[in-house]
């Protein structure tokens, strides 16, 4: 107890607490703002001079799946596309599944090689209907579209929020806590 009174101890354990507080308070103000930003990617981002709301990248995401899945369906029956149809069913459920922003996107781009690799392969079979070729148009433009959606809007609109929260990311938030928005990368193929 004597030791409490004396000053310089008093001191010391003030600026500790006061260090201690201040890393509370950084941890939960960046945790929040990691969690509203972070949020944008799944409820669609507010363009304020256009007072608009954009789809968020998850819906797209959503279509993209919705899409690999309908085509798989439509070619499974067919052997010469077994191997290419079970490949864009691996790379769904692997999109599906995908646990984090950034793994979200390493899985888009591997599930638009094997839709278009499968696409491909059904655009080159003489054995297709004129309903299958009309089918697989279909479904084409529309992953197509989100895709596309996605690299040129959603993506830029959303990394956009991120990289201004690291411009803006004081030194001592940097130091005292390391979680932060993932990107988005913008898949170019």
């Amino acid at each position: 107890m004597k030791h409490l009174k004396n000053r310089n101890i008093a001191i010391l354990i003030t600026a500790i607490a006061a260090f201690i507080s201040m890393q509370v308070c950084v941890r939960r103000s960046t945790d929040r703002i990691t969690n509203e930003i972070e949020a944008l990617f799944y409820d669609g981002i507010y363009v304020q001079q256009d007072k608009y709301t954009l789809p968020s990248i998850n819906s797209q995401l959503e279509r993209i799946v919705a899409t690999a899945l309908n085509t798989a369906t439509l070619l499974q029956s067919r052997s010469e596309f077994e191997e290419s149809t079970e490949l864009l069913l691996q790379e769904r459920r692997n999109l599906l599944t995908a646990e984090g922003i950034d793994k979200k996107s390493l899985a888009l781009a591997d599930i638009n090689q094997a839709f278009h690799a499968l696409v491909a392969a059904a655009f080159a079979s003489t054995d297709l209907t004129a309903r299958e070729i009309d089918a697989i148009t279909q479904y084409l433009q529309t992953f197509e579209g989100a895709y596309t959606y996605i690299n040129t809007t959603l993506a830029p609109a959303y990394n956009s929020i991120v990289d201004d929260f690291h411009s803006e990311r004081s030194i001592l938030a940097e130091l005292v806590y390391r979680r932060s928005p993932d990107h988005f990368p913008i898949s170019i193929c």
